[in-house]
């Protein structure tokens, strides 16, 4: 049976939490999405998107108009009551029809109570929306981890920035010019989402897609020129890129040769070279050793939620540590790979200290030989931290970057 756009959307999200799926994934694969034309298929996205994005949030919009503890609906409720918050406080939805027929979405037994609620938010439009805007919108463990790591204040800007959609980034070839956008630091534009291959310069290879944040671990190297450097775990190439049109001799490693045809294919459009390893960065064994490494290392990428919102909905606190004896056994294996005075950055676009913080701390503690370098380059105010050492950002509502860690490691005795 053929579903509307708002019985889809319902559907699909139910599909994301439940086989813990990415909602591009879903989508793509779903072949009555497949079969919408591109409006209904934009409408859909939407709908599921700014679901996850909004979440906890929709749920605080809505709270105070039941009769009943939240916690006391059953998902036949909640989802299409979430499903018509969004619609109505973040997609300024026509009131008649998004209660029609999101109403319906329910079951009969429920639907008066799904018709009350979503009328009480047309009703108190201003107070909805103030209660949407000011709640956290991610699961609570999530806000427990970071008011520990970084404060309640700054915990809760965090949660709040993660639902601000992103803005689309660039990073600039050296001589290459771009007319338009904002630049926070040389070789960046910055500019409302939109699609990228529709701007000038695109199909010229004069930049790349790279959130400012992602673009920091490789400017933190200073100047690149001539030098022989590692770029581990290097797709989807936009370390890769930055380290070449700098002037250094880059090889790239990664375990994915799927996603190193990625990095090919982005080194073609943009007329860059690097040499190409496929191999388990914990198999690696170069030839000679390089100067500068950088270990962008296999993390939660919990830092990305803006770009990916259904992340807290399809993983766990369990899921998110994961990562973390891999990412040490990287770093203790790819130190070994520097040249005497050598630098290494290591890097996550996670927000959980036990990928970032803790990990360098617990290494310094095992290596006192290698000590945090401090960079020279121009960095956004408010990312390194003078006392730690090393780099943060969150997506705060200030700066508007993902979610990074780094670090720069050297070698002293």
């Amino acid at each position: 049976m053929e579903l509307k756009p708002r019985a889809l959307a319902l559907k699909l999200i139910g599909q994301v939490k439940g086989e813990r799926k990415p909602i591009d994934y879903v989508l793509r694969q779903h072949p009555q999405f497949r079969k919408l034309d591109a409006r209904d298929q934009s409408h859909v996205r939407a709908l599921v998107t700014h679901v996850f994005r909004h979440h906890h949030a929709l749920d605080a919009a809505f709270s105070d108009l039941l009769t009943k503890p939240l916690e006391s609906l059953s998902p036949a409720a909640l989802g299409p009551l979430r499903l018509g918050t969004a619609e109505l406080l973040v997609l300024g939805g026509q009131p008649h029809a998004v209660l029609n027929e999101t109403v319906s979405l329910a079951p009969k037994s429920l639907r008066g109570l799904v018709n009350a609620v979503l009328r009480g938010v047309v009703r108190d439009f201003e107070l909805a929306s103030y209660r949407l805007k000011n709640a956290v919108a991610v699961p609570p463990w999530m806000i427990d981890v970071w008011e520990d790591s970084y404060g309640k204040d700054r915990a809760n800007d965090l949660a709040l920035g993660l639902r601000e959609v992103p803005d689309l980034d660039i990073t600039l070839k050296p001589k290459a010019s771009f007319n338009g956008g904002e630049s926070l630091l040389v070789h960046h534009r910055r500019m409302p989402a939109c699609d990228p291959r529709n701007l000038p310069g695109f199909e010229d290879g004069n930049w790349w897609v790279q959130d400012l944040a992602a673009s920091l671990p490789v400017r933190l190297l200073g100047d690149l020129q001539g030098r022989h450097v590692l770029d581990v775990c290097a797709a989807p190439g936009g370390k890769t890129m930055q380290l070449s049109a700098a002037g250094a001799d880059v090889t790239a490693l990664d375990v994915s040769e799927t996603r190193l045809k990625k990095v090919q294919s982005n080194l073609e459009r943009t007329g860059l070279s690097a040499k190409l390893i496929h191999e388990d960065a914990r198999k690696f064994l170069p030839k000679d050793p390089f100067d500068l490494i950088v270990l962008d290392a296999p993390c939660s990428a919990s830092g990305t939620i803006r770009r990916h919102p259904e992340w807290p909905w399809i993983h766990s606190r369990k899921d998110q540590l994961a990562n973390v004896p891999i990412q040490a056994a990287l770093l203790r294996r790819a130190i070994n790979w520097l040249k005497p005075e050598g630098l290494l950055v290591y890097a996550v676009c996670s927000l959980f200290p036990e990928e970032g913080e803790m990990q360098i701390e617990a290494f310094l503690e095992e290596a006192p030989e290698f000590q945090l370098i401090t960079p020279t380059c121009t960095l956004p105010p408010g990312t390194w931290s003078k006392e730690k050492g090393w780099l943060r950002t969150t997506p705060n509502t200030k700066l508007n970057l993902d979610g990074f860690f780094a670090a720069v490691l050297k070698k002293v005795n």
